[in-house]
């Protein structure tokens, strides 16, 4: 049969302060994590903000980001860039004509 553990032995021999520490470190590294497309939109971030916010369609933005070595969808870019703050284009509503 399995032995159980002697918790008060293990608590008295392990520095918690060390560990606490460590594991921040460990965690800011960002150790452990698979790195994701927004993780290097996140690079570039304020730019492409501007560059929306200016007019660049989310169809050029792609284009510019895959010419530049980050691949990567429309469908994907508008999600990220929503989630962070770009609105949505309003667009005018048509104008209707009188018939004569």
């Amino acid at each position: 049969m399995k032995q159980k553990p002697n918790w008060n032995e293990i608590e008295s021999r392990i520095d918690f302060d060390a560990v606490s520490n460590k594991l921040t470190e460990f965690s800011a590294s960002g150790a452990g994590r698979r790195k994701t497309v927004a993780d290097l939109l996140h690079k570039v971030k304020d730019a492409i903000l501007k560059a929306r916010s200016e007019g660049a369609s989310y169809r050029a933005l792609t284009a510019f980001l895959n010419n530049s070595g980050l691949p990567i969808s429309e469908p994907t870019l508008r999600q990220y860039l929503r989630s962070h703050g770009a609105a949505k284009r309003k667009i005018k509503p048509a104008i209707k004509r009188a018939r004569v």
